[in-house]
């Protein structure tokens, strides 16, 4: 017996002394079987890694989808929940370099519009009027065909390069509005993807009626900010969130000065008008820097992110002149009104001021009156000892 190493095969070979025997078709038939079973080999472990890479991907997007669900629960801000369903789609995908969040606003014929943009940090929010009227069977192909659509979708300043693709948002038969993605043309989406965006274009449309109602419930009707009920909740929230996240916000609290003075003279539908234009002003103002409410009355408080008391002041200050800058105009009597209007804002910043929220809420209030015994239209960021 000898043995004789041949293709990684050892093969013993029974022979006599000066003689050695060896069926040829037998070491083909066993090279066969070899060659078989080592593609068998490589074909298996390619399926694994295959599935364990599908297992992987799954295991991310059942992830994300709880992420959503959890962030939704967590928060009924419609506009909490779009911040948080922009920032997870660009999450998902590295290769989204645009999201934007569109929904129907049929009574005033247009789109809200939320979008965010890969490497920045803030969201942009903006309002597009649409030439055609609103309704409930009004769907997102027939805006992305509009010239309105067009128009503003120039003045995106998007890349060129980019493709954009479009999920509409559905709730039973009626489409609410639509998700838009873009990426580069040449990057493909997969199935796993494309189903991951489905999934979150479904449960946004079922957050929104939600969301909607909560809406309501949480807003005052005339201005549009969020009421005193909502403010309480929020701020629980945010002082929670800088303890996690180690950092600073600041609470602002202003009032209108001599705002009896307006009621009285003009009648309070005007005051009721000046009310709902300070709201536009400082809306437009705060939508990336924090929120406002409406505390009470003239009375209003909004909370800076990201905040110490020198940027909460200086926020605070920018926030006065918008105010102070420019006339405001209603109407009285059958007549427009041109009337300079100002407002006097205190500040107090989470922590340096206090970790107790009815005691920061306490600061700023006293911040803001010492504003008002300095002769009004002024920033206060440090109440009384």
């Amino acid at each position: 017996m000898k043995a004789y190493p041949r293709d990684g095969i050892l093969f013993l070979v029974p022979c006599r002394v000066g003689y050695m025997t060896c069926d040829s078709s037998e070491y083909s038939d066993l090279k066969k079987d070899f060659e078989v079973l080592k593609q068998i080999s490589s074909d298996l472990i390619h399926d694994n890694a295959e599935l364990k890479n599908a297992l992987d991907e799954k295991e991310r997007e059942l992830n994300l989808i709880y992420k959503v669900l959890r962030e939704i629960a967590y928060s009924m801000d419609w506009y909490e929940i779009q911040k948080t369903l922009l920032d997870i789609v660009m999450d998902f995908f590295p290769v989204v370099r645009f999201c934007m969040i569109a929904l129907f606003d049929p009574s005033k014929s247009g789109l809200a519009l939320k979008m965010k943009r890969r490497g920045q940090d803030s969201f942009e929010s903006d309002f597009l009027t649409l030439p055609f009227e609103v309704v409930e069977d009004t769907t997102w192909d027939e805006v992305v065909a509009s010239p309105a659509w067009s128009e503003y979708y120039s003045k995106l300043n998007l890349n060129r390069n980019l493709q954009s693709s479009f999920i509409p948002l559905q709730l039973k038969s009626r489409e609410l509005g639509f998700l838009m993605i873009c990426k580069p043309a040449e990057v493909e989406y997969g199935k796993g993807e494309w189903r991951f965006l489905s999934t979150i274009a479904n449960h946004l449309s079922m957050t929104l009626e939600n969301a909607e109602l909560y809406h309501f419930a949480t807003t005052d009707q005339l201005t549009g900010l969020y009421n005193r009920r909502y403010f309480k909740h929020r701020l629980e929230r945010e002082a929670e969130r800088a303890n996690r996240r180690g950092r600073a916000f600041s609470l602002v609290m202003f009032d209108i000065d001599h705002f009896k003075q307006v009621n009285d003279t003009y009648g309070h539908p005007a005051g009721d008008q000046v009310l709902m234009e300070l709201a536009n002003r400082v809306r437009g103002f705060m939508d990336h820097r924090g929120f406002t409410c409406r505390y009470g009355g003239e009375e209003f408080v909004s909370v800076v992110y990201n905040a110490d008391r020198a940027t909460g002041a200086h926020a605070a200050e920018q926030l006065r002149r918008i105010v102070a800058e420019s006339p405001f105009h209603f109407t009285s009597g059958g007549q427009t009104i041109e009337r300079n209007v100002t407002v006097s804002l205190g500040v107090a910043s989470f922590p340096e001021d206090s970790t107790a929220l009815d005691a920061l809420i306490s600061k700023a209030d006293q911040a803001l009156y010492l504003a008002k015994s300095r002769g009004r239209n002024c920033v206060v960021d440090r109440a009384p000892r």
